[in-house]
């Protein structure tokens, strides 16, 4: 039996985790003088935006935000943020003075926010429609009202390059496609059923999204869609984009519903699949995570609770790792010699071997009402366990992705539910 997708807000939650923005600049600085990383923890039950020091693991001075931040979207470059507070305010977040202003006249029910390419526009969007802000002076552009379904059904996606920011509404799968130079609609597609995160090519000309009938790839640039590879229903987790952007690995089902992952090459062409490999007996896409060198594939399976090791090259699955944990959340850090697994609950945090392939150890953070998110700091040296038990308790656990052990638990100041990095 197909597995329901995950709902908008879980997705939400999960994409804020994953989020970086880091100065193309600042990659190549000399680290003696290369600024500082902060995370940013946007928590329920606070009015505070939690800053947290990775190198240090200590807490800094919190920014004051209003009504619990729960979301947020850091503007290109890292100096500029836009945080939500739980449907009801919207703050303009200066990160490098630490300071915070209200945005006035956005409207009733903001849940998402987005930055223009260029950082200039501030998006968004609430149950009534789409507002566009200029992002320096807090002042709204343009109201792009939403018709249709008022609850938070769209799902707000900026292109990295490019004048295009995309609308994705999950209840019926079609993309709205508007223009960051003149903040208006410029075309609509299709691509059906789809709840997953899109992610982009690393230079930005295309946008993947998973959907219930397979890998949908669209010109970021235009708005069209280039192709459609076919890979089942693959709306859970989404695929998966290895480092260059040359492989994609597609998560879907098979004729007989059971779990498939699907290697798919890219090239300037298009998309071609190399293999498909069943790795389940329940359909719906797992969780992934690819080794440092790429040359295997971990899958979360269904059934067993276990990995499956894939060889990424003949497509060729080894034997399952019994961790026996039903895993929601999958990460790495840089040396890749521990993967670290997770369900949403109970807090618990299973370390596994890569070489040798065995679990090594289990992290309790809590029962059945503490709730977990991981979340790898920029470098990958570590991997951040974010346990929240509410309604106002919650705390930072940074596990070092060198050694897989645990340091000790760092206390935030409301619930936690996510945490993004900028310099």
């Amino acid at each position: 039996m197909r597995k329901p997708a995950r709902s908008f807000l879980v997705g939400c939650a999960a994409a804020a985790l994953a989020g970086c923005a880091l100065p193309a600049s600042a990659a190549g600085a000399n680290p003696s003088t290369r600024p500082r990383v902060i995370g940013y923890i946007t928590e329920l039950m606070t009015n505070k935006l939690d800053r947290f020091n990775p190198a240090t693991d200590r807490m800094l001075r919190p920014i004051t935000v209003g009504r619990a931040p729960w979301t947020m979207a850091i503007a290109p470059g890292g100096r500029l943020a836009y945080t939500i507070g739980t449907y009801s305010n919207v703050w303009a977040v200066n990160l490098a003075a630490g300071t915070a202003r209200k945005v006035t006249g956005v409207g009733p029910y903001p849940y998402g926010a987005a930055f223009s390419a260029g950082g200039t526009t501030a998006y968004v969007i609430t149950r009534r429609a789409l507002v566009a802000i200029d992002a320096a002076t807090r002042q709204v552009i343009k109201r792009l009202p939403l018709t249709g379904n008022s609850t938070e059904i769209n799902r707000l996606q900026a292109a990295p390059r490019g004048h295009l920011v995309f609308l994705i509404n999950v209840a019926n799968g079609v993309v709205t496609e508007v223009s960051t130079a003149t903040n208006s609609v410029v075309g609509k597609i299709t691509v059906g059923l789809c709840t997953t995160t899109a992610i982009f090519s690393p230079d930005g000309r295309r946008m993947y999204l998973s959907t219930d009938t397979g890998l949908v790839a669209v010109n970021a640039v235009t708005g069209a869609i280039e192709q459609t590879v076919p890979v089942g229903y693959d709306c859970s987790f989404g695929a998966l984009q290895a480092p260059g952007g040359g492989t994609l690995y597609a998560p879907g089902s098979d004729s007989l519903d059971r779990t498939t992952v699907t290697r798919i090459d890219v090239s300037a062409t298009g998309l071609s699949t190399k293999w498909t490999t069943r790795a389940g007996t329940e359909g719906g896409g797992p969780p992934m995570v690819l080794s440092p060198d790429g040359s295997t594939l971990f899958v979360r399976t269904d059934f067993h609770a276990s990995l499956t090791p894939i060889n990424t090259t003949t497509g060729k699955a080894g034997a399952p790792i019994a961790d026996r944990i039903n895993v929601t959340h999958l990460v790495r850090g840089r040396s890749g010699r521990y993967l670290f697994a997770s369900p949403d609950s109970p807090a618990t945090v299973a370390v596994i071997d890569t070489v040798t392939r065995r679990l090594v150890r289990i992290f309790r953070f809590g029962d059945s009402r503490y709730f977990i998110r991981l979340v790898v700091a920029p470098g990958g040296r570590q991997v951040f366990a974010i346990v929240s038990f509410g309604p106002t308790r919650g705390w930072l656990v940074p596990i070092s992705a060198v050694t897989g052990r645990a340091g000790r638990r760092i206390f935030c100041n409301g619930q936690p539910v996510g945490m993004q990095f900028a310099r």
